[in-house]
Protein backbone atom coordinates (compact mmCIF):
# COMPACT_ATOMS: atom_id res chain seq x y z
CA UNK A 1 0.00 0.00 0.00
CA UNK A 2 2.26 2.17 1.51
CA UNK A 3 4.86 1.64 -2.45
CA UNK A 4 1.42 2.30 -4.46
CA UNK A 5 1.26 5.99 -2.81
CA UNK A 6 4.95 6.69 -3.44
CA UNK A 7 3.81 5.72 -7.12
CA UNK A 8 0.91 7.83 -7.27
CA UNK A 9 2.97 10.52 -5.65
CA UNK A 10 5.65 10.52 -8.40
CA UNK A 11 2.75 10.47 -11.01
CA UNK A 12 1.58 13.42 -9.56
CA UNK A 13 4.76 15.25 -9.74
CA UNK A 14 5.98 14.31 -13.08
CA UNK A 15 2.51 15.26 -14.45
CA UNK A 16 2.49 18.48 -12.78
CA UNK A 17 6.39 19.16 -13.57
CA UNK A 18 5.10 18.20 -17.38
CA UNK A 19 2.25 20.73 -16.85
CA UNK A 20 4.88 23.59 -15.41
CA UNK A 21 7.58 22.65 -18.40
CA UNK A 22 4.62 22.94 -21.29
CA UNK A 23 3.12 26.14 -20.11
CA UNK A 24 6.84 27.44 -19.84
CA UNK A 25 7.50 26.11 -23.02
CA UNK A 26 4.39 27.85 -24.51
CA UNK A 27 5.39 31.06 -22.65
CA UNK A 28 8.88 30.93 -24.07
CA UNK A 29 7.94 30.11 -28.08
CA UNK A 30 4.71 32.50 -28.06
CA UNK A 31 5.03 34.94 -30.66
CA UNK A 32 3.56 38.37 -32.26
CA UNK A 33 3.41 39.02 -35.66
CA UNK A 34 4.55 42.58 -37.69
CA UNK A 35 3.76 41.79 -40.91
CA UNK A 36 5.55 38.54 -42.45
CA UNK A 37 7.79 38.91 -39.02
CA UNK A 38 7.09 37.03 -35.59
CA UNK A 39 8.83 38.04 -32.86
CA UNK A 40 9.27 36.18 -29.57
CA UNK A 41 6.73 37.55 -26.87
CA UNK A 42 9.93 36.98 -24.56
CA UNK A 43 12.34 39.43 -24.38
CA UNK A 44 14.64 41.37 -21.63
CA UNK A 45 16.69 43.97 -23.22
CA UNK A 46 17.74 41.85 -26.27
CA UNK A 47 15.05 40.25 -28.36
CA UNK A 48 15.38 39.05 -31.91
CA UNK A 49 13.47 36.56 -34.48
CA UNK A 50 14.64 33.97 -36.68
CA UNK A 51 13.09 32.74 -40.11
CA UNK A 52 9.76 31.01 -39.84
CA UNK A 53 6.76 29.90 -41.83
CA UNK A 54 4.46 32.81 -43.27
CA UNK A 55 1.09 31.88 -41.73
CA UNK A 56 -0.43 34.94 -42.97
CA UNK A 57 -1.26 34.34 -46.65
CA UNK A 58 -2.44 37.79 -46.88
CA UNK A 59 1.19 39.37 -46.52
CA UNK A 60 2.16 38.13 -50.10
CA UNK A 61 5.39 39.63 -49.36
CA UNK A 62 7.07 37.15 -46.65
CA UNK A 63 10.59 37.09 -46.17
CA UNK A 64 11.97 35.12 -43.16
CA UNK A 65 14.27 38.08 -41.65
CA UNK A 66 16.62 37.64 -39.08
CA UNK A 67 16.20 40.38 -36.59
CA UNK A 68 18.13 40.95 -33.46
CA UNK A 69 17.61 43.96 -31.33
CA UNK A 70 18.97 45.68 -27.83
CA UNK A 71 18.42 47.96 -25.67
CA UNK A 72 21.00 50.36 -24.82
CA UNK A 73 21.42 53.11 -22.82
CA UNK A 74 24.86 55.42 -21.85
CA UNK A 75 25.75 58.25 -19.66
CA UNK A 76 28.75 59.69 -17.84
CA UNK A 77 30.15 58.95 -14.55
CA UNK A 78 31.10 60.57 -11.55
CA UNK A 79 34.28 61.29 -13.36
CA UNK A 80 32.87 61.99 -16.54
CA UNK A 81 33.52 58.78 -18.21
CA UNK A 82 31.35 56.91 -20.35
CA UNK A 83 29.19 54.19 -19.10
CA UNK A 84 26.93 52.06 -21.42
CA UNK A 85 24.51 49.23 -20.46
CA UNK A 86 24.00 47.51 -23.79
CA UNK A 87 21.84 43.94 -24.24
CA UNK A 88 24.27 42.30 -26.28
CA UNK A 89 27.63 43.35 -24.53
CA UNK A 90 30.78 44.65 -25.74
CA UNK A 91 33.76 43.09 -26.13
CA UNK A 92 34.82 42.64 -22.27
CA UNK A 93 31.42 41.26 -21.59
CA UNK A 94 30.19 39.07 -24.55
CA UNK A 95 27.24 38.42 -22.75
CA UNK A 96 23.56 40.74 -22.21
CA UNK A 97 24.41 43.37 -19.50
CA UNK A 98 20.84 43.31 -18.27
CA UNK A 99 19.83 40.74 -15.64
CA UNK A 100 16.06 39.47 -16.20
CA UNK A 101 12.82 39.09 -13.85
CA UNK A 102 11.88 36.08 -15.14
CA UNK A 103 8.74 36.41 -12.63
CA UNK A 104 8.07 39.34 -14.22
CA UNK A 105 6.53 38.16 -17.35
CA UNK A 106 2.64 38.82 -18.20
CA UNK A 107 0.62 38.44 -21.33
CA UNK A 108 -2.79 40.30 -21.64
CA UNK A 109 -5.40 38.90 -24.17
CA UNK A 110 -8.01 41.33 -22.91
CA UNK A 111 -5.88 45.08 -23.86
CA UNK A 112 -8.79 47.13 -23.65
CA UNK A 113 -7.14 48.42 -26.98
CA UNK A 114 -9.19 48.43 -30.35
CA UNK A 115 -6.78 45.90 -32.51
CA UNK A 116 -4.68 44.85 -29.88
CA UNK A 117 -4.66 41.16 -29.32
CA UNK A 118 -2.35 41.36 -26.82
CA UNK A 119 0.52 43.07 -24.59
CA UNK A 120 3.56 41.57 -23.26
CA UNK A 121 5.32 42.93 -20.06
CA UNK A 122 8.80 42.05 -18.91
CA UNK A 123 11.23 43.54 -15.97
CA UNK A 124 15.10 43.72 -16.16
CA UNK A 125 17.37 45.55 -14.61
CA UNK A 126 21.19 46.44 -15.26
CA UNK A 127 22.37 45.37 -11.76
CA UNK A 128 24.48 43.19 -10.48
CA UNK A 129 27.60 44.33 -12.00
CA UNK A 130 30.60 42.09 -13.35
CA UNK A 131 33.85 42.22 -15.30
CA UNK A 132 33.32 44.63 -17.94
CA UNK A 133 30.23 45.81 -16.94
CA UNK A 134 29.69 48.74 -14.85
CA UNK A 135 25.81 49.32 -13.89
CA UNK A 136 24.41 52.53 -14.06
CA UNK A 137 21.75 51.59 -11.62
CA UNK A 138 18.48 51.41 -14.15
CA UNK A 139 15.20 49.29 -13.74
CA UNK A 140 13.42 48.51 -16.89
CA UNK A 141 9.85 48.16 -17.72
CA UNK A 142 8.82 46.61 -21.64
CA UNK A 143 5.85 46.58 -22.67
CA UNK A 144 5.06 45.54 -26.49
CA UNK A 145 2.02 45.71 -27.84
CA UNK A 146 0.68 43.31 -30.81
CA UNK A 147 -1.77 44.70 -33.45
CA UNK A 148 -4.32 42.55 -35.54
CA UNK A 149 -3.46 41.91 -39.00
CA UNK A 150 -0.96 45.22 -39.14
CA UNK A 151 2.35 45.32 -40.06
CA UNK A 152 4.00 46.76 -37.24
CA UNK A 153 4.01 46.61 -33.17
CA UNK A 154 4.78 49.49 -30.34
CA UNK A 155 7.39 48.58 -27.73
CA UNK A 156 8.05 50.90 -24.72
CA UNK A 157 10.86 51.46 -22.39
CA UNK A 158 10.19 52.82 -19.41
CA UNK A 159 13.87 53.57 -18.11
CA UNK A 160 14.01 54.36 -14.65
CA UNK A 161 16.99 55.16 -12.48
CA UNK A 162 17.41 53.80 -8.91
CA UNK A 163 16.49 55.87 -5.74
CA UNK A 164 19.67 55.55 -4.26
CA UNK A 165 21.68 55.74 -7.42
CA UNK A 166 23.92 59.15 -8.64
CA UNK A 167 21.74 61.59 -11.11
CA UNK A 168 22.74 60.00 -14.73
CA UNK A 169 23.59 62.73 -16.79
CA UNK A 170 24.31 63.20 -20.68
CA UNK A 171 22.32 60.01 -20.79
CA UNK A 172 21.35 58.50 -24.47
CA UNK A 173 18.84 55.56 -24.89
CA UNK A 174 19.09 53.44 -28.15
CA UNK A 175 17.70 50.39 -30.52
CA UNK A 176 21.06 48.56 -31.42
CA UNK A 177 19.01 46.80 -34.57
CA UNK A 178 20.99 44.34 -36.35
CA UNK A 179 18.94 43.19 -39.28
CA UNK A 180 19.79 40.19 -42.30
CA UNK A 181 16.93 40.07 -44.96
CA UNK A 182 16.36 37.21 -47.36
CA UNK A 183 16.97 36.85 -51.63
CA UNK A 184 14.24 34.40 -50.90
CA UNK A 185 11.72 32.86 -48.91
CA UNK A 186 14.09 30.64 -48.36
CA UNK A 187 17.46 31.71 -48.36
CA UNK A 188 19.36 33.90 -46.42
CA UNK A 189 22.60 35.29 -47.19
CA UNK A 190 24.39 37.95 -44.74
CA UNK A 191 26.31 40.82 -46.55
CA UNK A 192 23.93 41.58 -49.67
CA UNK A 193 21.46 43.68 -47.65
CA UNK A 194 21.35 48.01 -48.28
CA UNK A 195 20.56 50.51 -45.75
CA UNK A 196 17.90 53.21 -46.38
CA UNK A 197 16.02 55.89 -44.38
CA UNK A 198 12.19 56.30 -44.48
CA UNK A 199 9.51 58.48 -43.22
CA UNK A 200 11.84 62.10 -44.68
CA UNK A 201 14.68 60.05 -42.90
CA UNK A 202 13.58 59.21 -39.41
CA UNK A 203 12.99 55.87 -39.81
CA UNK A 204 16.35 53.59 -40.74
CA UNK A 205 15.53 50.51 -42.70
CA UNK A 206 17.08 46.96 -44.01
CA UNK A 207 16.02 45.37 -47.64
CA UNK A 208 17.79 42.33 -49.64
CA UNK A 209 20.02 44.58 -52.84
CA UNK A 210 19.21 41.81 -54.93
CA UNK A 211 15.37 42.59 -55.26
CA UNK A 212 13.84 44.22 -58.09
CA UNK A 213 10.85 46.32 -58.47
CA UNK A 214 8.65 49.00 -56.64
CA UNK A 215 7.44 46.16 -54.30
CA UNK A 216 10.27 44.91 -52.12
CA UNK A 217 9.80 43.74 -48.23
CA UNK A 218 11.28 46.40 -45.89
CA UNK A 219 12.34 45.84 -42.10
CA UNK A 220 12.62 48.91 -39.92
CA UNK A 221 12.21 50.99 -36.95
CA UNK A 222 10.93 54.39 -35.77
CA UNK A 223 11.35 56.55 -32.35
CA UNK A 224 7.87 57.88 -31.51
CA UNK A 225 7.33 60.60 -29.70
CA UNK A 226 10.31 62.73 -31.38
CA UNK A 227 11.23 64.35 -34.79
CA UNK A 228 14.99 64.63 -33.92
CA UNK A 229 16.20 60.69 -33.55
CA UNK A 230 19.92 59.95 -33.81
CA UNK A 231 20.79 57.97 -36.31
CA UNK A 232 24.32 55.77 -36.62
CA UNK A 233 25.09 53.08 -38.91
CA UNK A 234 28.07 50.81 -39.80
CA UNK A 235 29.14 47.37 -41.40
CA UNK A 236 29.47 44.25 -38.95
CA UNK A 237 33.68 45.09 -38.89
CA UNK A 238 33.31 48.36 -37.29
CA UNK A 239 31.60 47.32 -33.98
CA UNK A 240 31.67 49.38 -31.04
CA UNK A 241 34.29 47.56 -28.59
CA UNK A 242 33.99 49.55 -25.37
CA UNK A 243 31.66 51.55 -23.48
CA UNK A 244 33.22 54.84 -24.85
CA UNK A 245 32.91 53.70 -28.52
CA UNK A 246 29.25 52.21 -27.73
CA UNK A 247 28.82 55.86 -26.07
CA UNK A 248 30.04 57.43 -28.84
CA UNK A 249 27.70 55.53 -31.42
CA UNK A 250 24.78 56.44 -29.07
CA UNK A 251 25.41 60.13 -29.63
CA UNK A 252 25.86 59.25 -33.19
CA UNK A 253 29.57 59.39 -33.89
CA UNK A 254 29.79 56.06 -35.49
CA UNK A 255 32.19 55.36 -38.81
CA UNK A 256 29.92 56.43 -41.76
CA UNK A 257 29.58 54.30 -44.48
CA UNK A 258 28.37 54.93 -47.91
CA UNK A 259 24.55 53.27 -47.40
CA UNK A 260 24.27 52.27 -51.07
CA UNK A 261 27.18 49.98 -50.97
CA UNK A 262 25.84 46.32 -50.29
CA UNK A 263 26.75 44.70 -47.21
CA UNK A 264 26.27 43.63 -43.70
CA UNK A 265 24.88 46.19 -41.79
CA UNK A 266 23.78 47.44 -37.91
CA UNK A 267 22.53 50.65 -37.13
CA UNK A 268 21.24 52.32 -33.86
CA UNK A 269 18.19 54.83 -33.65
CA UNK A 270 18.80 56.95 -29.91
CA UNK A 271 17.73 60.24 -28.47
CA UNK A 272 19.38 62.33 -25.85
CA UNK A 273 20.53 63.77 -24.42
CA UNK A 274 18.69 63.44 -21.14
CA UNK A 275 18.84 63.53 -17.28
CA UNK A 276 17.66 60.84 -14.74
CA UNK A 277 17.10 61.92 -11.01
CA UNK A 278 17.26 59.46 -8.64
CA UNK A 279 13.74 57.87 -9.05
CA UNK A 280 13.37 59.99 -12.32
CA UNK A 281 11.65 57.26 -15.58
CA UNK A 282 12.07 57.74 -19.03
CA UNK A 283 10.44 56.67 -21.75
CA UNK A 284 11.05 55.34 -24.74
CA UNK A 285 9.50 54.06 -28.03
CA UNK A 286 10.18 52.49 -30.47
CA UNK A 287 7.33 51.04 -33.71
CA UNK A 288 8.94 48.05 -35.23
CA UNK A 289 7.58 48.04 -39.12
CA UNK A 290 7.50 45.42 -42.44
CA UNK A 291 6.17 46.69 -45.71
CA UNK A 292 6.35 45.80 -49.14
CA UNK A 293 6.67 49.57 -50.39
CA UNK A 294 7.88 52.71 -48.74
CA UNK A 295 4.51 53.95 -49.27
CA UNK A 296 2.83 51.42 -46.94
CA UNK A 297 5.91 51.65 -44.42
CA UNK A 298 5.02 55.35 -43.78
CA UNK A 299 1.52 54.44 -43.64
CA UNK A 300 2.02 51.88 -40.83
CA UNK A 301 4.76 54.65 -39.28
CA UNK A 302 1.71 57.08 -39.43
CA UNK A 303 -0.61 54.40 -37.48
CA UNK A 304 1.99 53.37 -34.92
CA UNK A 305 2.46 57.34 -34.13
CA UNK A 306 -1.37 57.52 -33.73
CA UNK A 307 -1.45 54.72 -31.13
CA UNK A 308 0.84 56.02 -29.19
CA UNK A 309 0.05 59.58 -29.21
CA UNK A 310 -4.05 59.06 -28.73
CA UNK A 311 -3.73 55.59 -27.00
CA UNK A 312 -1.15 55.82 -24.81
CA UNK A 313 -1.00 59.30 -24.40
CA UNK A 314 2.42 59.64 -25.47
CA UNK A 315 4.51 62.85 -24.47
CA UNK A 316 7.29 64.43 -26.84
CA UNK A 317 10.15 62.95 -25.76
CA UNK A 318 12.54 66.12 -24.60
CA UNK A 319 16.05 66.55 -24.20
CA UNK A 320 17.96 67.60 -21.72
CA UNK A 321 18.98 71.21 -20.73
CA UNK A 322 22.42 70.10 -21.25
CA UNK A 323 21.38 69.96 -24.66
CA UNK A 324 20.74 73.53 -25.31
CA UNK A 325 24.76 73.52 -24.88
CA UNK A 326 25.47 71.31 -28.00
CA UNK A 327 23.51 73.98 -30.16
CA UNK A 328 25.26 77.46 -28.37
CA UNK A 329 28.18 79.36 -28.75
CA UNK A 330 29.67 78.91 -25.22
CA UNK A 331 33.54 80.38 -23.88
CA UNK A 332 32.81 79.70 -20.31
CA UNK A 333 34.65 76.16 -21.09
CA UNK A 334 38.07 76.30 -22.49
CA UNK A 335 38.27 72.35 -24.38
CA UNK A 336 41.33 70.61 -23.56
CA UNK A 337 41.93 69.96 -27.85
CA UNK A 338 40.88 70.54 -30.89
CA UNK A 339 37.94 68.73 -31.85
CA UNK A 340 35.21 68.68 -34.82
CA UNK A 341 32.49 66.58 -33.47
CA UNK A 342 29.83 64.74 -35.90
CA UNK A 343 27.05 67.16 -37.32
CA UNK A 344 23.61 67.12 -35.38
CA UNK A 345 21.24 65.39 -36.75
CA UNK A 346 22.48 63.09 -39.31
CA UNK A 347 21.24 62.22 -41.55
CA UNK A 348 19.46 65.93 -41.79
CA UNK A 349 16.58 67.77 -43.34
CA UNK A 350 16.18 70.63 -43.58
CA UNK A 351 19.04 71.61 -41.68
CA UNK A 352 21.90 70.41 -39.19
CA UNK A 353 24.31 71.82 -36.87
CA UNK A 354 28.25 71.33 -36.55
CA UNK A 355 29.98 71.95 -33.33
CA UNK A 356 33.74 72.41 -33.30
CA UNK A 357 35.77 72.47 -29.99
CA UNK A 358 39.17 75.10 -29.51
CA UNK A 359 41.32 75.16 -26.96
CA UNK A 360 43.10 78.17 -27.95
CA UNK A 361 41.89 80.88 -30.15
CA UNK A 362 42.46 80.25 -34.10
CA UNK A 363 41.73 81.78 -37.10
CA UNK A 364 38.26 79.15 -38.60
CA UNK A 365 37.89 77.94 -41.40
CA UNK A 366 34.93 75.71 -42.14
CA UNK A 367 33.67 74.57 -45.64
CA UNK A 368 31.41 71.92 -47.25
CA UNK A 369 32.56 69.71 -50.11
CA UNK A 370 30.53 67.45 -52.11
CA UNK A 371 32.30 63.55 -52.95
CA UNK A 372 34.33 65.00 -55.73
CA UNK A 373 36.15 67.48 -53.98
CA UNK A 374 34.27 70.46 -55.05
CA UNK A 375 34.00 73.43 -52.39
CA UNK A 376 29.63 73.80 -52.30
CA UNK A 377 29.60 76.33 -49.31
CA UNK A 378 31.75 78.38 -47.41
CA UNK A 379 30.41 78.22 -43.90
CA UNK A 380 33.24 79.97 -41.55
CA UNK A 381 36.06 81.94 -42.39
CA UNK A 382 36.50 84.21 -38.65
CA UNK A 383 38.74 84.19 -36.22
CA UNK A 384 37.73 82.64 -32.59
CA UNK A 385 38.33 82.80 -28.99
CA UNK A 386 38.80 79.37 -27.08
CA UNK A 387 35.80 77.77 -26.31
CA UNK A 388 32.85 75.65 -27.79
CA UNK A 389 31.04 76.55 -31.27
CA UNK A 390 28.41 75.48 -33.21
CA UNK A 391 26.92 76.24 -36.57
CA UNK A 392 24.14 75.70 -38.42
CA UNK A 393 23.65 74.31 -42.10
CA UNK A 394 20.48 74.38 -43.78
CA UNK A 395 22.01 72.37 -47.31
CA UNK A 396 22.05 74.79 -49.67
CA UNK A 397 25.08 76.57 -51.44
CA UNK A 398 26.69 79.71 -51.45
CA UNK A 399 24.02 80.88 -53.94
CA UNK A 400 21.03 79.88 -51.90
CA UNK A 401 20.37 77.09 -54.16
CA UNK A 402 18.87 73.54 -52.46
CA UNK A 403 21.49 70.63 -53.17
CA UNK A 404 21.00 67.02 -54.10
CA UNK A 405 20.18 64.71 -51.31
CA UNK A 406 23.69 62.66 -50.53
CA UNK A 407 26.91 62.45 -48.93
CA UNK A 408 28.25 65.25 -48.50
CA UNK A 409 32.29 66.13 -45.93
CA UNK A 410 32.38 68.95 -43.93
CA UNK A 411 35.50 70.24 -43.59
CA UNK A 412 37.62 72.91 -40.73
CA UNK A 413 40.84 74.06 -40.37
CA UNK A 414 41.82 75.65 -37.05
CA UNK A 415 45.34 77.58 -36.99
CA UNK A 416 47.33 74.15 -37.23
CA UNK A 417 44.59 71.39 -36.70
CA UNK A 418 42.77 69.92 -39.94
CA UNK A 419 39.83 67.48 -39.88
CA UNK A 420 37.01 66.21 -41.64
CA UNK A 421 33.64 64.39 -41.15
CA UNK A 422 30.89 63.23 -43.48
CA UNK A 423 27.07 64.07 -43.16
CA UNK A 424 24.08 62.78 -45.19
CA UNK A 425 21.04 65.08 -46.84
CA UNK A 426 17.87 63.95 -47.18
CA UNK A 427 15.28 65.92 -49.11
Amino acid sequence: MKFKRIVILVMLFLALLTKLTFAQSQRDESTSKVGGLELPDVGYGVFGAAPHVNKDAAFTDYVPYYAKFALWVGGLDAKGQPVVTAGNGNSLTARPEWTADYNSFKKEENTGFANVEKVITTSYSDTPGFEGHTPLSLNVEQKMYAFVKKGFAVITFDISLNLKAAPLKEAYVGLWVDIDAAESDTKVAEGNDLFSLLDAGKAPIVFDGSRTGSSVPRLGVKILGTQTPIIAWWREKSYPETDAEQYNYLRGEAPFTDPNQPGDYRFLLSFGPVSLAPGGTFQFPVALVQASTAADFDASVKEAESFYDNELGGAGLKKSSASNSFQSTSTDFVPGAFQLRQNFPNPFNPETQIQFDLPQPARVELNIYNTLGQLVRKLIAADYPSGTFGVTWNGRDDAGRQLPSGIYIYRIKAGDFQAERKLLLLK
